[in-house]
Parts: C-alpha cells; structure tokens; sequence
C-alpha cells in the first residue's frame, strides 16, 4: 500500500536455471511428512520461479485497496491479494488498521518473505511442509502500531476462514491468528500463533497419479487415492533478524511448528492421530557493497507421527509415512544488482528428504518495477 494517496503499479518476475543430480528435488513431494502428497514436477532446466502483478490504491490516509495475481512454475494464476484496509492514527502516536478480504496473515517479515523473491530461491523445508510454501488465506486482521522512542511495537488479530492449507478448503471452522513484533535499531523479533479445525483436509497417498497441484485433494465420499484428516491444526513461528552495528551483515533465524490432534481417515479405515512437524532455518547474508551480496543458509526439518486403532499401520504406509527421516538443506548465494530493477543470483546447495540427497546450481534473474501515479503533491494536503 502507498504511504500517500495514488495509485502503486507494481511487477516483480522472477526467471530461474535449475541444474539436479536428480531429476526431481525430493523437498517437493517431502516424503515422511503430513503435507498434500504432491509428487512435485520437473523443475531443471529453465523455469518461472514467480511472477506478481500488484495494483494499490490509496485514497487518502484513511482509506485504500490492494489486487494481486501472481503465478509459481507452471501453476495457474492465482489471486494472492485481494484486500480493503481502514486506518487511522490516534493523539498517542498509536496506528490502527483493518484489513478485509483474501491476504497473508501477518507473520513477520523473516518468515513472510522467505521464499517470495528471496535472495534464496528455494522455499525453506519448515515453510513447505507446515503451510505448503505459503499461507493465503480471505478474512480480516487487525493492527495495531505503537511507536516509543526507537522502539516500535505491533500486534496483529486475525480472524480467517481456514480454507487454505493447512485448514481444509471445503469445512472449516473460522481461525483466529495473533502476531506480535519488536523493533530496535539493528534487531527485529516476531512471533505468531494461528489455531484451525480442518474437517476432511485431504492429502494424495504415496505414489499416487497425477501431476504436481497446489490444491487439496478433496476428501468426498469416495476417497479416492487420498488420506484426510479431521481434528486442531496448531501452528506456531518465532523470527528474528540482527543487523551488525559494525559490520555489513546481517543475521536471520526462524523457526516452525505445527501440531495436528484428530482423526486419519482413508476407504481403508480411520484412525487417531497426532503428529508435530517443526523446523527452521539460518542465514547469514553479508553486504560488499550496494550492489553485491552474499550469503548462507541453513535448515533442517523433523516430525513425530502417532496412529493408533484398527488399520493404522495401513495409514502409515498409504500416507508415506514409512520413508520419514529428517530434513536437512544448506545452500550459498551470490548476488549483483546489475540495474536498479534487475538482480542476478547464483546458487549452490544441497538437500537431503526420505535418504535422498540431492545436489543443485541454481540461476535465477529477477526483475521489479513499480510507478505511482496520481500521486498528490504536498502542497494538496
């Protein structure tokens, strides 16, 4: 959203060379964890990575709205946002807002940003498999910002559908989120919680045909080539970032859980269950010079699963449970920007999911732009 009244057009594609070892990375399907089931595709070679178009539009201090479509690989275009925010700013230098409609729930800005044009091109392990690479979802937050001395405080309520994964996208009931922040000169921390009740949240079983989807399978009363699960979903995260006072370099840390306490079901039968995937990730980012940066990183994911009743061991094996091992994933970056609009990035790492270690150089280029028009002079106001 613009700071003043206009219009902000905004575009950012984000093109990439991916060279495998293997044919397929193994962290797109993870093996051993409760996610859809997604065989994931090919992406060596020359891809998309993701493209966004976005249009805000404030009307004045008060008031504005924000529509954006983007697309990831060979995915359909999907609407990301799609949103109108209220706001004011009171005598005690505290700023609220109100957003109404489909949006990322705020998370803070290590965890939003990770894998979304990061200088990483891939998704962090933890945020694939506890949100499926990202969390939309349509429904309304409210902020709260608070400004003391060098301190900045915010808290953000939400309240959403629950539609996205890892809620269920036919019946779910409404989800409540929280998100609190603390900024410093040189230190930002935040931490979110979100409780949801997915009825029938479908995953493909193991081996399972088709291609690679970003949408749910759905639980109907066939179930077909899908386990579902029914129960609370609980999902936590806790980020920070450190900007050196001495130094170039800056230091990001995150961490993910989630917890899911129900029922497994499948035409083979139903069972409890209860299972906790956490991980996070490490980076290290330093800056040569304006133009030139680079960087490490980190991660590593786990998971504990437990079944019990008639046919659980049939589940376990239908859901790809059996091939769980812990996640692990580091990697290096480079990073020039040749133009103010233009970066190019080169990448190197390793992953390793279900015992299977793959290799990888990725290259990727990443142009954005943006213009604000009819913006008010500030003489107008």
């Amino acid at each position: 959203m613009p700071e003043s009244p206009g219009l902000l057009v905004s575009a950012t594609v984000a093109t990439a060379y991916l060279d495998l070892d293997e044919r397929v990375l193994p962290s797109q399907a993870l093996r051993g964890f409760v996610v859809q089931g997604d065989p994931g595709e090919a992406i060596d070679g020359v891809n998309l990575e993701h493209a966004t178009v976005d249009l805000a539009y404030r009307f004045s201090e008060h008031l504005g709205v924000q529509y954006a479509v983007g697309q990831h690989y060979s995915d359909p275009l999907e609407t990301q946002v799609a949103r109108i925010q209220m706001g004011f700013r009171d005598d005690h230098n505290n700023r609220w807002s109100l957003s109404l409609g489909r949006q990322r729930p705020e998370l803070g800005q290590v965890l939003t940003a990770a894998g979304h044009f990061d200088r990483f091109g891939l998704v962090p392990l933890a945020k694939a498999a506890i949100v499926n690479g990202d969390w939309v979802d349509d429904g309304a937050e409210l902020a709260w910002q608070h400004q003391h001395g060098q301190s900045t405080f915010k808290t953000h309520l939400g309240l959403w559908q629950g539609r996205a994964f890892p809620g269920a996208r036919d019946h779910a009931g409404l989800a409540p989120s929280v998100h609190l922040s603390v900024a410093q000169p040189g230190l930002v921390l935040d931490a979110f919680y979100a409780a949801l009740r997915p009825q029938g949240r479908g995953a493909r079983v193991a081996n399972a045909p088709g291609g690679h989807t970003h949408v749910s399978p759905r639980c109907d009363a066939a179930l077909t080539e899908v386990v579902c699960f029914s129960g609370d979903t609980h999902l936590a995260g806790l980020s920070g970032q450190w900007q050196a006072a001495m130094w170039p370099l800056t230091v990001s840390a995150a961490a993910w859980w989630r917890e899911d306490d129900g029922a497994l079901f499948s035409r083979n039968g139903t069972v409890a269950y209860q299972g906790d995937t956490y991980g996070g990730w490490l980076d290290a980012l330093w800056q040569f010079s304006p133009r030139v940066d680079a960087g490490v990183r980190v991660e590593r994911l786990e998971a504990s699963h437990t079944l019990s009743g008639v046919g659980a061991a049939l589940l376990v094996n239908e859901a790809g449970l059996l091939a769980y091992e812990p996640a692990y994933r580091s990697s290096a970056t480079v990073g020039v920007q040749v133009h103010p609009s233009v970066q190019l990035r080169v990448e190197a790492g390793n992953e390793s999911v279900a015992n299977v270690d793959t290799g990888y150089i990725l290259a990727r280029v990443i142009l954005s732009v943006s213009q604000l028009f009819f913006a008010k002079s500030p003489s107008a106001h």
